[in-house]
């Protein structure tokens, strides 16, 4: 009983790459969004930043599960 961890314990940012991942998708979506704003395409900015907000939400959760 004297090296049992609790839920969580010891796990790193590094280790959880789905988070990573997500975050990734994310940041790829920011910049998709920027250039539609530039080409005009304020539409395809808004859908794409709804999904960023989404990608974002999943890290988050994903990295504090």
């Amino acid at each position: 009983m004297c090296c049992e961890r609790a839920p969580g314990e010891g796990e790193t940012v590094t280790g959880n790459w789905t988070a990573i991942a997500m975050a990734f998708v994310a940041l790829f979506l920011v910049g998709g969004v920027v250039s539609f704003l530039k080409q005009g395409l304020k539409a395809g900015a808004l859908l794409l930043g709804a999904l960023a907000a989404m990608a974002t939400t999943a890290a988050v959760l994903w990295w504090r599960a």
